[in-house]
């Protein structure tokens, strides 16, 4: 019986490892996919592209320009509300997690609205970036698996001009 548990235990850690290391792989695949789009679009600080948070300041800058509710964002202040949006989403999760009545009512309605910004952000870059802007869009969400391999593919594209975005 120990010995069951041995190799389980082993499988275990080595099932882990895998995990990681694929995981890993992943993760920098979409960051160099990131700074290559950055390094076309002649961003100076492409290499954010490889941190985590500092990331979606990056693909703001990348996607250039959104107008939501009538104010236009671009560039930097793009990059910025991006992270406002998601940081601030995620912190709002946490708080409201040690409130069980809070938590019950509004984390359900806040990763809602974290899912249909994150979403939107992943079809913005399809778009501006490839001809099968919803086919990606829908890969990349459904399986997250494919979104960074998917970035990689289209990091060499050229950007196809836009009108702001109405959100």
């Amino acid at each position: 019986m120990d010995e069951v548990c041995g190799v389980c235990a082993i499988g275990g850690l080595i099932a882990v490892f895998l995990v990681s290391i694929i995981g890993l792989a992943l993760y920098v695949l979409g960051a160099f996919g990131f700074y290559r789009m950055a390094v076309n679009r002649d961003i100076d600080l492409a290499w954010l592209a490889f941190i985590p948070i500092a990331q979606l300041y990056v693909i703001g800058l990348i996607i250039g320009r959104v107008e939501y509710s009538g104010q236009k964002f671009e560039g930097q202040n793009l990059g910025l509300l991006l992270l406002g949006v998601f940081l601030g989403g995620g912190f709002l999760l946490t708080i409201f997690s040690s409130i069980p009545v809070l938590n019950f009512l509004l984390a359900p309605l806040i990763s809602l609205a974290l899912l249909a910004a994150y979403v939107l952000l992943v079809y913005i870059i399809f778009d501006l970036y490839s001809d099968n802007a919803i086919l990606y869009t829908v890969l990349g969400v459904v399986t997250g698996i494919a979104f960074p391999i998917l970035v990689f593919m289209i990091r060499e594209n050229p950007q196809t001009p836009k009108e702001y975005y109405g959100v």
